[in-house]
This record gives structure tokens, C-alpha cells and sequence, in this order.
């Protein structure tokens, strides 16, 4: 085994250093199968920065770039400008477009993280699929969701992998989009270049794929469930204050104004 090499690219503001060839590595496996380790596993083995779902808001055009991508200009200027400075990429929203990635980086390699379907599913559903209609609308009125980030996810993700919001929210049509998109993935690249990798089987498969030495530190085990719903909880109740304080403006507003009408009628 060899001592890490540097890393915390996840934890640093957006590269600034262009990289000779640019993409190395491209993660196609779908969120909630192990990205965040896997980025941060990456970043060990030195091909970092690696890009990920958090590094789009490094960017202040971040999410105007993947907006323009859901619409269908991923032109290679455009690759080129979002992946500046980054050896990888894993996560939503590159690996809805893994093929085109690979189009433009041929040299780059690919992997594909899987899991269990059935605890797949469960995962997304509590984590990062879209909130009910009804906590949907309540973010928006209360701007506790970006607008332009609810727009990028739907042209980015849901639309691509399962058909919308709707298919996103129902297990059946997830755990359908799921074995589609693993199968295209093997479908599409060359045998030779993709890794199907299960972040629970530690560094040893990796490390062969790359052609790396096995690191002497655990492999990582970041972003489980039970930290995504402390996050959204944290958001829910921020909604519910905002809503108070609303509600509070309001009572307070037609109490003014009744009050007002009472004394022009004396």
C-alpha cells in the first residue's frame, strides 16, 4: 500500500488550473450509489478535482451552463467550460449525459456505480427525488427552492432518466429507470473502459481499473441517508418559519386595515 495523496478538492472552491486532456474519469452511476465516496475515493488516487452535483454552485453560471445542457446544447465548448480544471466526474447531472462525455473525452474512462435496486430506491425516495406537490409548492412561495435549480433537475435528471416528476416519485417506474439506465451504460461503452463498482468493495477493483496503488487509508464513506434528511428536514422547518412569519404579516396587515376602516366610518 502507498500513503494518500492530497485531497479535499471537494471541500475547495472551483479550479481555476486548466488540465491537459480533461476528463479522465466519468461516473455514470445514477445518485444515492455511492458518488460522494467515490468522489472523494477519486480525489485520493489523484484525479481530482472531481466533479460533482456540489460543485455545480462553485460556479455563478453553474447552473445557466446545465440549463443550456437540458435543452440540448451540450456543444464541446460548452463541455469544456463546465468540466474546466477537473480530471473526473461522478454524480447527477454529468451522468445522465455519460455518453456524450465520452464522445468528447475519449481517452476517459468510465464507471458506473451500482447498488441493491430495492434500497436504491428507497434511498432516492427519501433523499433526492422531487418533494411532493404539495412541499413544492410551499418551497416556491416561500423561496426555499431555486427556480433555477428545480428547472435544471427536471431537464437534467428526471426527464432523461424516468420521463418527469411524476415517474420520479413512483418506486415502480424509479426501479425501471434504474436497470434501463445501468443497461444502456453497459450497451453503450466499450467493455474495456467501463468499471461496473460497488463503492463496498473498497479500493482493490478500482485501483486495478486505473491503474493506481491501493492508498493506505479506508476507503471513503461519505453522504449516507440519515445526513441527507437532517438537510432536508433543516428545510422543511425553514419553510414552516417562513410561513409563519407570512401568516403573522398578514393577520397583522388586514388587522391595520380593519382598524383603519373602523375609524373613517366614527
Amino acid at each position: 500500500m502507498v500513503a494518500a495523496k492530497t485531497k479535499v478538492a471537494s471541500r475547495s472552491s472551483r479550479p481555476t488550473v486548466p488540465v491537459e486532456g480533461g476528463l479522465a474519469v466519468i461516473g455514470a452511476g445514477f445518485g444515492r450509489t455511492g458518488t460522494s465516496s467515490l468522489q472523494e475515493a477519486l480525489e485520493i488516487l489523484g484525479y481530482g478535482p472531481c466533479y460533482h452535483m456540489r460543485e455545480v454552485f462553485k460556479d455563478q453560471e453553474g447552473l445557466v451552463k446545465w440549463d443550456r445542457v437540458g435543452r440540448g446544447e451540450g456543444t464541446p465548448d460548452l463541455w469544456d467550460d463546465i468540466f474546466f480544471g477537473y480530471k473526473a466526474t461522478v454524480d447527477l447531472p454529468g451522468a445522465t449525459y455519460y455518453k456524450e462525455l465520452l464522445e468528447h473525452y475519449p481517452n476517459a474512462k468510465v464507471i458506473l456505480t451500482v447498488r441493491d435496486e430495492e434500497s436504491w430506491a428507497t434511498s432516492v425516495m427519501e433523499t433526492i427525488c422531487p418533494a411532493p406537490p404539495l412541499w413544492r409548492f410551499l418551497y416556491r412561495i416561500t423561496g426555499t427552492s431555486s427556480p433555477k435549480f428545480n428547472r435544471m433537475g427536471l431537464n437534467t435528471i428526471w426527464k432523461p432518466f424516468c420521463g418527469g416528476l411524476r415517474q420520479a416519485r413512483d418506486r415502480e417506474a424509479l426501479i425501471a429507470a434504474f436497470r434501463t439506465h445501468n443497461a444502456k451504460v453497459k450497451e453503450v461503452v466499450p467493455p474495456e473502459k467501463l468499471l461496473i463498482f460497488n463503492v463496498k468493495d473498497g479500493w482493490s477493483d478500482l485501483c486495478t481499473f486505473l491503474g493506481e496503488p491501493v492508498p493506505s487509508v479506508p476507503f471513503p464513506k461519505l453522504w449516507n441517508s440519515a445526513a441527507f434528511k437532517v438537510m432536508i428536514v433543516t428545510r422543511k422547518k425553514k419553510t414552516i418559519r417562513r410561513l409563519a412569519v407570512g401568516g403573522c404579516a398578514v393577520i397583522a396587515l388586514v388587522a391595520s386595515i380593519g382598524l383603519l376602516s373602523r375609524k373613517r366610518i366614527k
